[in-house]
């Protein structure tokens, strides 16, 4: 049933997360910088924008991610994030 696939999603993403942040607070802790890897984007923002943008889809408890929802929200106002999101493609249908 629905929820059940929602909670398999759920647990996937937020196991996903848990490893994630755990590398991303050794990170912040050695060097600092608004991106996953510090001052300019990397291939993890690219990687972590369409997760993070999943984990609200699926109504994921983001609290104990403050760090991922950071990085994400800091990416989300860059213009080529904006531009490279889903809803901005020609063939997106909602």
């Amino acid at each position: 049933d629905e929820q059940k696939k929602k909670e398999w999603t759920q647990h996937w993403i937020t196991t996903g997360m848990i490893q994630l942040d755990e590398m991303l607070k050794l990170r912040f802790s050695l060097q600092s910088g608004p991106y996953a890897l510090g001052a300019i984007p990397s291939m993890a923002d690219v990687f972590i924008v369409p997760q993070v943008a999943a984990a609200i889809r699926f109504e994921c408890n983001l609290t104990a991610f403050p760090l991922l929802t950071k990085i994400y929200h800091h990416c989300l106002q860059q213009q080529a994030f904006v531009l490279a999101s889903p809803e901005k493609q020609v063939d997106y249908s909602a």
